[in-house]
């Protein structure tokens, strides 16, 4: 099919208004070149085609969509997308790196009355000429190809040339999968790819983050996990992540539940940032006797108390630890069902454990004390 073009060259800003989101092209970015321009044109598509939904979407390679099955791996990276509507796309570089590829750098930005118009994101897409037609490639290929990649049971990692792999705490890791994993929640072994960067933002990078939220924070392990795709980033040398390991087995169990109980669930049985669940119990009761007048009647809304620990897992973690005393992961399952509005998770304190609204900091702040200042809680 005969596609008609026009091209000039940029001399402002050109704007363009796709689907309710707002993409610019940058002053200065060249885009007289019929090939550039055809190239540039899929990007702009793909950003008008409804980008924060999953679907077969035309825009991207036949090779990305067979491999993921959520095809854009920046897309939900940053839930619930980093395409939310009424962010703002300006494209600030495009260049051609030959044999038909081209290089896309966006900065996605947001604009509210408060803070007016302040940058989220800047990312790395690639496109790639297939036959005719130019088409949408991740990053993460062609970011990794010079990264160590070791096999070890169904997992496959790729290791940064900066990190030294260690194939002890990768046999720690299957040892996991075996014994919680597949005893506890009967899940089926499966193939997971394994990223490991000397830091977080490495890992970010590879996959196409040039900036992103908490880019530079000082912590031991940043990690995140794409369940769907069977994908886990890590930054740090950890090739025993088991937080996220179980998040991508056990969260596509409960499609329903709220996000806390889902992390919660993973730091109680696995190791969020490399500590057990009972230590960032312990780290957070220990903050909140050094900041009595906390206010825990809204745990959506706390933030983290340092680099380590986030409390709504801690809050998380007790209603789970509370749950499985009482009527073990039967009940766990039941309360996975509630819903994923922060409302359902009021309902489950409210309705499940008779903990009232008006009580639900009160009751947390003595519960987390209490809990901490056991010698150990044990699994029921």
């Amino acid at each position: 099919m005969k596609k008609t073009i026009f091209f000039f060259l940029v001399l402002f800003f050109q704007l363009f208004s796709l689907s309710g989101q707002t993409v610019r092209v940058l002053s200065g970015v060249d885009t007289t070149d019929f090939e550039a321009g055809l190239a540039l044109d899929t990007w702009k598509g793909y950003l008008g085609s409804k980008p924060e939904l999953v679907f077969d979407n035309p825009f991207w390679s036949a090779e990305e969509k067979k491999k993921y099955k959520d095809v854009d791996l920046l897309r939900a990276a940053y839930p619930p997308t980093i395409y939310s509507s009424g962010n703002q796309f300006e494209i600030v570089s495009f260049k051609p790196l030959g044999s038909g590829v081209y290089e896309t750098k966006t900065l996605i930005q947001k604009s509210d009355a408060k803070l007016g118009t302040h940058p989220l994101y800047l990312i790395t897409t690639f496109v790639k000429k297939e036959g005719n037609d130019y088409k949408l490639i991740n990053s993460l290929k062609s970011r990794t190809k010079t990264w160590l990649r070791t096999q070890s049971g169904r997992i496959t990692y790729f290791t940064s040339p900066l990190v030294k792999f260690n194939e002890e705490k990768a046999e720690k890791l299957n040892l996991f999968i075996n014994d919680t994993l597949v005893k506890i929640f009967k899940v089926k072994i499966m193939n997971v790819e394994y990223y490991i960067g000397k830091d977080f933002d490495e890992v970010q990078a590879a996959r196409g983050f040039e900036i992103y939220p908490s880019m530079g924070n000082k912590t031991t392990v940043k990690s995140q996990s794409d369940p769907v795709n069977k994908i886990i980033y890590v930054g740090g040398g950890d090739e025993n992540n088991t937080f996220e390991m179980f998040r991508v087995y056990v969260d596509p169990i409960y499609p329903n539940a709220h996000p806390i109980l889902l992390k919660s669930l993973a730091a109680v049985y696995g190791n969020y940032n490399n500590k057990t669940w009972e230590w960032h119990l312990r780290n957070f009761a220990a903050w909140l006797k050094a900041h009595p007048s906390t206010d825990l009647n809204n745990p959506f809304k706390l933030p983290y108390i340092d680099a380590m620990t986030d409390p709504s897992i801690v809050i998380g973690g007790i209603l789970i630890k509370k749950a499985l005393k009482e009527g073990g992961l039967e009940k766990v399952n039941e309360m996975m069902e509630y819903g994923i509005q922060d409302k359902d998770f009021m309902r489950i304190t409210e309705f499940m454990f008779n903990i009232k609204k008006v009580e639900f900091g009160d009751y947390f702040y003595d519960e987390i004390g209490r809990a901490a200042a056991s010698s150990k809680i044990k699994f029921p």
